[in-house]
């Protein structure tokens, strides 16, 4: 008995050690993942890599064979690169400071300037056209124009960018400018640069026969600070019985900027909502009654295409979605992220800090917005795709749209002199069909036009479809949340212009 009771103690300390010895373990090994461990270890997992980081810097920057190469600010800026390619993300990036500009054109839509829209063309920069009532268009600046000089310096071989750099600055100050106009004119002009802001709003009216009050059109192409007052101008005491919104080739821009329009337009429920790992990016954006301009009662046609992205795609997919607008044309880009924007000294970093979802809870990342009514413009074979190459390549398309323009003392050409110029292109034997011709002829003339119209319904099929329906009463603005669909094509519908007289 006695030794029974001693052994019996003796036993269970043997088992109870090694147990005490587990159960420790695991406990440690709990504690050791759970979250606040596991954060505090990749916290300090990211502080070594730092420390490295910093150490290769000063190692590379000290022992490298070539010491310009080892300049700090190339050794910088290129990690830097490298950090946000590793992101995999197109729309996060550094920004160094001499991409700054064009950054704050696209948010701000404003700069110092002289008003010039510029491009690439067949002897250097020219002028794609004077923005109307800026220092260039009142200096007599016209489309096709070629900048050979400023400030007395050789121009010629500058590219878009550079020469964009030259011509901007101080609201103020002048600078010299030297075109060429038609291979043989040169102008020479001082402008004054004055504050220039990005066009991005235009507003017209289209007439069809029948309709008590006209059609009215809102071209938007890009969304800035400005553009909310630019929308909110341009539909203030108009009196049309229906309205269109083209958002075709539209980027996006600020996300601030398409709430506030959208508002315009619907005067309940939601506008978009973002969703982002940083808590106060969660937000829902609504709309209010004390904001809409546009009375429900107005039926609205959205025109979408591939090019239609970002805030572009958050106006269309709360048109959508709430029923208010009918949308017609091509799905978009499919851009579904918000980004922001922030500065380190004069250099800044876009990081993509959350995704927004349209009103029914979508996301159209990757997918895009898809359009009630699809259509798209009839595919061209490669051997069409290479005949358009190559008469954009030869220029005749936009000397002749120049010289047309010029001689009609500014305006649009009148019909016989296209008509006769397609004609002699198909005489020739180039392979496009005439309707194709004309609509590239059209859309020549109106790049050569120092005031282009707002929309073109003799080419534009999508917009004609849009007039079509709205003028027949075949789109009704929302009763209770759902506006009228019609029936839908099992595919999308490709049409060629109706040609109006």
């Amino acid at each position: 008995m006695h030794e029974k009771e001693v052994t019996a103690p003796r036993r269970r300390e043997r088992w109870f050690w090694p147990t005490l010895s587990v159960a420790l373990g695991v406990v440690v090994l709990l504690l050791a993942f759970s979250p606040g461990v596991l954060a505090l270890t990749r916290e300090q997992e990211a502080q070594r890599l730092a420390t490295v980081f910093a150490e290769v810097y000063q190692y590379v920057r000290s022992n490298y064979v070539d010491e310009e190469q080892a300049d700090p600010q190339l050794l910088i800026e290129g990690a830097l690169q490298g950090m946000f390619d590793a992101l995999g993300d197109p729309y996060s990036a550094y920004i160094p400071a001499e991409d700054m500009g064009e950054l704050n054109d696209l948010t701000v839509g404003e700069f110092g300037g002289v008003g010039l829209l510029i491009s690439a063309g067949d002897s250097g920069v020219e002028v794609v056209a004077p923005i109307e009532g800026h220092p260039a268009y009142r200096a007599g600046v016209q489309a096709g124009d070629v900048i050979v000089e400023v400030d007395g310096e050789d121009a010629v071989e500058l590219s878009v960018n550079e020469m964009m750099q030259l011509l901007r600055g101080e609201p103020g100050t002048d600078v010299a400018v030297t075109f060429l106009r038609d291979d043989a004119i040169r102008l020479e002009v001082i402008i004054e640069r004055a504050l220039i802001e990005v066009p991005t709003v235009k507003f017209a009216s289209i007439q069809e026969p029948g309709l008590a009050a006209d059609i009215g059109y809102l071209r938007i192409t890009q969304f800035t600070r400005r553009t909310p007052e630019r929308v909110s101008d341009a539909l203030a005491d108009r009196g049309y019985s229906s309205l269109i919104v083209d958002l075709r080739s539209n980027p996006g821009g600020l996300l601030s900027a398409v709430v506030n329009v959208s508002n315009y337009f619907l005067d309940s429920g939601s506008i978009v909502s973002t969703r982002s790992r940083v808590r106060s990016e969660n937000q829902v954006h609504y709309a209010s009654r004390r904001t809409t301009i546009v009375p429900r009662e107005v039926p609205l046609v959205v025109l979408v295409d591939r090019g239609s992205a970002s805030a572009s795609e958050i106006f269309a997919g709360a048109m959508r979605d709430t029923g208010r607008g009918y949308l017609i044309g091509e799905r978009t880009y499919g851009k579904g992220s918000v980004q922001q924007v922030r500065h380190f000294g004069d250099d800044a970093v876009k990081v993509t800090t959350s995704r927004y979802f349209t009103p029914n809870g979508s996301s159209i990342e990757s997918v895009g917005v898809i359009p009630d009514l699809e259509m798209t413009l009839p595919e061209l074979s490669e051997q069409e795709q290479e005949t358009v190459e190559e008469l954009f390549a030869d220029g005749r398309l936009r000397q002749f749209a120049r010289s047309a323009v010029n001689a009609a003392g500014g305006e649009p050409p009148a019909a016989e002199a296209v008509a006769e110029f397609v004609d002699g292109l198909l005489a020739e034997g180039v392979a496009l069909s005439r309707e194709h011709l004309l609509r590239l002829v059209a859309e020549q003339v109106r790049r050569s036009l120092p005031s282009p119209p707002a929309y073109d319904l003799d080419h534009d099929v999508v917009l004609q479809e849009a007039v079509r329906l709205l003028a027949e009463g075949l789109v009704a603005a929302p009763r209770t949340g759902t506006a009228a669909r019609l029936p839908q094509p099992d595919e999308p519908v490709v049409r060629e212009p109706v040609r109006r007289r």
